[in-house]
């Protein structure tokens, strides 16, 4: 599936294997998560809340934006978990953008058919190590992304 991206491979693997945070399987942060931010004492839904639904998954009351586009916040079109709020602003309606920054690769921050829309423009990337082969392979040119470690 396309919009899954691409895996790091040969100076891009590399780099993340040589990072002080990589730990063979996945990267680790750097300092330990402060006393009280791991379990802050909200149970985990299960497996079929958090599929399906449940009483936490829909907030309460009305969130404050502007219009929906996309019904669901995943990176298939036909499953996954409905958006809690409509997304604020379409991609055409934006002021030009000098750089696009982009935390990490999990698909509510990395968005196939967003990137693509933003490849075509000539606009810089930034984004954490090893995120860069899905940006290359949606057609970002390398020369245009930045990975920081």
């Amino acid at each position: 599936m396309k919009s899954l991206g691409k895996k790091p491979d040969g100076r891009r693997l590399d780099r993340v294997k040589s990072s002080l945070l990589w730990a063979g399987d996945g990267f680790r942060n750097m300092h330990p998560v402060l006393p009280g931010l791991r379990n802050l004492e909200v149970p985990r839904p299960t497996l079929s809340e958090f599929l399906y639904g449940g009483t936490r998954r829909v907030p309460r009351g009305p969130l404050p934006v502007g219009r929906s586009a996309g019904r669901l916040a995943a990176p298939a079109r036909l499953a996954g978990p409905r958006r809690s709020q409509p997304v604020p602003i379409a991609l055409r309606e934006l002021p030009p953008i000098d750089l696009v920054l982009v935390s990490h690769d999990h698909y509510d921050h990395l968005d196939y058919p967003t990137i693509r829309e933003l490849a075509r423009r000539e606009v810089p990337f930034v984004t954490s190590l090893g995120v860069g082969a899905h940006l290359e392979a949606w057609g970002v040119p390398a020369q245009r992304i930045t990975e920081l470690d």
